[in-house]
C-alpha cells in the first residue's frame, strides 16, 4: 500500500511539473507565434519580441528582438535609398530607360516627355519605332553588339529619334550592358541635343559662308574692274553717237549686258558677308507694294495679295539688295506654281526673343517681318536644307544660277537679319524674313536721270589697276576734268606733295597693294584736310567703308559705273556749278 501510495504521489508530482514547465515553454512560444503573425502582417517595425520564461528563452527573445531591429532598420536604409535614387531618376534632365529584346522594359518621366509614349506603351512597341528610319540600322547594329559583350563600339553617339507626333530629335546616348530580371539588357542615358545639334549646324553654315563668300567678293571685285574697263569706253563711244549710227544698237546691247553682269556680281558680292551698298531708312511697305506691282504685271499667272502693317516698317538698309531679294523670291514663287496659284506678302512689327535671335546670331528687339506665301509645289527636307547654299538649284540646266537664295540668305545676314524657310511637298513655301527696326524716318527715293555734268577741276585718280586708269581718265577728260594718276598710295601722296594746291578732287580705289584706302584716306585728311575725296571701290560698301564715311570721306561710287553716274557722283560732291553736257 505503501509502495502505491508513493508512486501515485511521484506521479502526481510528475504531472505537476510537467505541467508547469509546459507552461512555461509554450507561453513564450505562442507570444513568439503571436509576434511573427503580427510582424507578417505590418512589417518589421510592428512590435518587439517578448521576453519571459526561462534563462534560454528569454536569450532567444532578446537575439531575435535584436535581430528584428536590425532588419527593421535595414529595411528603412533600402527604403531611403531607393526613394533618393528615384528622385535622381525621376529628376534627370536625360532620359534614362532599360531595353531589352526589343521593348523599353524602365523609363523615367524625362523619357516619358521626350518620346511622348506612356511606360505601357513603350513596352508595347519594339523601340526602334521611335529611332529615325536613316539612323535605325546603325542603332541596332550597336545595340546588338552591346548585348554581345563587344568593344569595338563608341560609348557615347548620336542619332535621331522621332517622338509620337513625329518631331524630330537628336539625342546623345550613352548605354553600359547590365542584366534585367536575369536577362542581358542595356541601361540607356539619352540626352537631348537637339538645340545644340542646330546651333552647330549654323556655326558650319555661317563659317561655310563666309568662306565662300570671301571667295564671291573677290571674284567680284576683279570682275568689276574689268567690267569697268568694258563699260567706261562703251560710254565713251556711245555718248556722242547718233541714233541713226548703224553700230548704236550693238553699244546699246553690250551696255545691257554689262547692266546684267554687274546684276550678277552684285548677287556674288551679296553672298559676301559685309557687303552693302549705300544704307537708307526705307519703309518697307511701299518697298513690297512697289516691287509685288511690277512682279504681278510681269506674271500675270500668279495672283499677288498684300497684307500689309497698317504703319510704316522703317529699315536701314540698300533698298536695291533688299528689293533684289524680294523679287528673287517672287521669281522662284512662279517657277514653283507652274500652273498659277496666289502670292501672299505680308509685314508685321514683331519682337524677338532671347532664345530665337542667340541661334540665329542676331540682338533680341524689334523687327520688321515679312512673309513670303506661295501656294506651290513646295520643297522636301534635303532641299531645305540646301536652299541657302550658293550654286544649288532645282531648275533646269540654264534656267538658273543658284545664287538668287544665296544671294538673299548672305544679304539679310549682312543687315543683322535673319531668312527661314518652312515648306512641305505640295502645300507650298512660306519664306520668312527679319530686319532690326529704325526709329529714323525713311526718305524718300530719287530717281537718277541719264545726264551728264562737266566740270573744269582738277582730279587725282589712285587706282593699281592700269585699265581703271585708263578708261577712267579719258572718262574725265570727256567730262572736261584735268586729270592726275597715281597707281598706289604712295605716288599719290608724292603728287598732292608736288601739286597739292592745283588738287580739287581725289579719286581713289579702297583695296591696292602696299597702301590700302583706309590708311590713304587717314594721311591725306591729315595734310590736306580740305580736299575731297570720293571713294572708288569694285568691292560693295562694307563696314570698312562705313567707317571711312563716318571720319568724313565725302562719298562712295561703286565700280563698274558708267559715264552719267561719274559724273553726277563728281558733281554731287564738288557742288553743282556747272551745266549739263
Amino acid at each position: 500500500m505503501r509502495i502505491l501510495v508513493s508512486s501515485i504521489f511521484v506521479l502526481f508530482v510528475a504531472v505537476v511539473l510537467s505541467f508547469l514547465l509546459g507552461k512555461n515553454l509554450t507561453d513564450p512560444l505562442k507570444k513568439l507565434s503571436d509576434a511573427a503573425e503580427i510582424i507578417n502582417r505590418k512589417g518589421l517595425g510592428a512590435t518587439e519580441i517578448p521576453i519571459s520564461g526561462s534563462k534560454e528563452t528569454r536569450d532567444l527573445g532578446h537575439i531575435l528582438s535584436k535581430t528584428l531591429k536590425t532588419l527593421s532598420e535595414n529595411e528603412q536604409h533600402l527604403i531611403e535609398n531607393e526613394l533618393k535614387y528615384r528622385q535622381l531618376v525621376e529628376n534627370a534632365n536625360d532620359a534614362i530607360f532599360i531595353a531589352q529584346e526589343e521593348n523599353i522594359k524602365f523609363a523615367n518621366r524625362q523619357t516619358f516627355e521626350l518620346t511622348g509614349y506612356t511606360l505601357d506603351e513603350l513596352e508595347a512597341i519594339p523601340f526602334t519605332q521611335i529611332i529615325h528610319p536613316d539612323d535605325r540600322n546603325m542603332v541596332v547594329e550597336r545595340y546588338i553588339k552591346r548585348l554581345k559583350g563587344e568593344t569595338d563600339i563608341p560609348t557615347t553617339y548620336s542619332f535621331r529619334i522621332l517622338n509620337r507626333n513625329n518631331k524630330e530629335y537628336t539625342v546623345l546616348l550613352n548605354s553600359v550592358l547590365i542584366e534585367w530580371k536575369g536577362k542581358p539588357a542595356t541601361l540607356c542615358f539619352a540626352r537631348d541635343i537637339t538645340e545644340q545639334k542646330e546651333l552647330e549646324i549654323a556655326y558650319l553654315q555661317a563659317q561655310k559662308m563666309e568662306a565662300i563668300g570671301t571667295l564671291a567678293s573677290g571674284i567680284a571685285h576683279d570682275f568689276n574692274n574689268l567690267l569697268m574697263a568694258i563699260w567706261g569706253h562703251v560710254s565713251l563711244i556711245s555718248t556722242n553717237m547718233d541714233i541713226s549710227h548703224p553700230h548704236y544698237r550693238h553699244f546699246q546691247v553690250i551696255e545691257e549686258s554689262i547692266k546684267s553682269a554687274t546684276n550678277l556680281t552684285s548677287q556674288l558680292l551679296g553672298i559676301a558677308r559685309g557687303g552693302k551698298y549705300e544704307t537708307q531708312p526705307i519703309d518697307l511697305n511701299e518697298l513690297i507694294l512697289s516691287s509685288s506691282s511690277l512682279i504681278s504685271r510681269t506674271k500675270k499667272s500668279m495672283n499677288v495679295r498684300a497684307v500689309l502693317h497698317p504703319f510704316p516698317l522703317v529699315v536701314k538698309a540698300d533698298k536695291r539688295q533688299i528689293e533684289q531679294v524680294l523679287l528673287n523670291l517672287y521669281v522662284n514663287a512662279f517657277h514653283a506654281m507652274p500652273d498659277g496659284g496666289e502670292l501672299l506678302l505680308q509685314t508685321a512689327n514683331v519682337m524677338l526673343g532671347e532664345n530665337v535671335c542667340k541661334n540665329n546670331q542676331i540682338v533680341p528687339g524689334n523687327y520688321a517681318h515679312i512673309s513670303i506665301a506661295d501656294t506651290g509645289i513646295g520643297m522636301d527636307d534635303e532641299t531645305k536644307k540646301k536652299i541657302f547654299d550658293p550654286f544649288f538649284t532645282t531648275k533646269e540646266m540654264g534656267r538658273g544660277t543658284g545664287l538668287g537664295l544665296s544671294s538673299a540668305f548672305g544679304i539679310i545676314k549682312n543687315h543683322k537679319g535673319m531668312i527661314s524657310v518652312s515648306s512641305s511637298i505640295n502645300h507650298g513655301s512660306t519664306f520668312n524674313i527679319y530686319l532690326p527696326l529704325s526709329e529714323e524716318e525713311a526718305v524718300s527715293d530719287e530717281t537718277i536721270k541719264e545726264k551728264y555734268l562737266i566740270g573744269t577741276e582738277t582730279v587725282l585718280l589712285v587706282d593699281d589697276e592700269a585699265v581703271v586708269l585708263e578708261v577712267g581718265s579719258e572718262m574725265l577728260k570727256s567730262l572736261g576734268y584735268r586729270v592726275k594718276l597715281a597707281t598706289g598710295g604712295k605716288l599719290a601722296l608724292k603728287t598732292l606733295s608736288e601739286e597739292g594746291k592745283s588738287i580739287d578732287l581725289v579719286i581713289m580705289d579702297m583695296i591696292m597693294p602696299g597702301m590700302d584706302g583706309e590708311t590713304l584716306f587717314f594721311k591725306i585728311r591729315e595734310k590736306y584736310p580740305k580736299i575731297p575725296i570720293l571713294l572708288s571701290s569694285g568691292y560693295s560698301y562694307n563696314e570698312q567703308v562705313d567707317h571711312i564715311m563716318k571720319e568724313g570721306c565725302d562719298g562712295f561710287i561703286q565700280k563698274p559705273f558708267s559715264l552719267s553716274v561719274i559724273s553726277q557722283k563728281i558733281r554731287s560732291v564738288l557742288g553743282d556749278k556747272t551745266i549739263n553736257a
